[in-house]
């Protein structure tokens, strides 16, 4: 979640994360502190993005499809729930990942 996408960050666990805005004015000022912005948007949309790299990329294929295919099984549907998407995940044209691959180049 979004919460631990930030103590990630704050742990050095993560180099980046990304929260949504009631998350980040949710957190105590001396945390926020401790953080920085580096882009928001207010565009109004956000993506559950998985990223497949190294070891794994010949198998994006068969794990995109496993993702998408998460509203059909119980397991799937329970995690679906947990993060607002009940109705599943979907597959995003790439070009609609612009600002998300602008932050991953800084």
């Amino acid at each position: 979640n979004h919460l631990l996408a930030a103590k990630a960050v704050l742990t050095g666990d993560a180099d980046l994360g990304f929260v949504f805005n009631e998350t980040w004015v949710s957190l105590d000022a001396r945390t926020r502190k401790e953080l920085s912005e580096l882009a928001v948007t207010s565009q109004g949309v956000a993506f559950h993005c998985f990223m497949v790299g190294g070891e794994l990329v010949d198998r994006a294929a068969e794990i995109s499809s496993l993702l998408c295919g998460m509203a059909d099984d119980p397991a799937g549907m329970t995690v679906l729930a947990e993060i607002g998407r009940p109705r599943g995940l979907e597959k995003v044209d790439p070009s609609r990942l612009q600002a998300v691959m602008k932050l991953i180049a800084l």
